[in-house]
């Protein structure tokens, strides 16, 4: 993904994203979920959510050397646009 350069018309917004890798290093779909969301427009945390979907494979976690399921907070910055900011509430 590109990001647009942050400059005074624009305010870095953040949301962290959570999800979990299955013991097979693959991202489980249905685990996507926001966990906080700081003024970041909705299509933005829609663009992640899809991004973080094509993600990994991943190396699963192992304990005892025996894959386990493992979930992954994800910070994620954004420049928005003054005009696209949502006033929290």
């Amino acid at each position: 993904l590109k990001t647009a350069p942050i400059t005074k018309d624009s305010v870095t917004a953040r949301a962290i994203v959570k999800f979990d890798i299955t013991k097979d290093g693959k991202i489980d779909p249905n685990s996507i979920k926001v966990m906080r969301n700081r003024s970041v427009p909705e299509d933005y945390l829609n663009a992640a959510i899809e991004a973080i979907k094509t993600l990994g494979p991943f190396e699963p976690g192992k304990m005892n050397n025996v894959p386990l399921k493992v979930s992954m907070n994800l910070p994620i910055l954004y420049p928005i646009p003054l005009d696209r900011i949502q006033p929290t509430e």
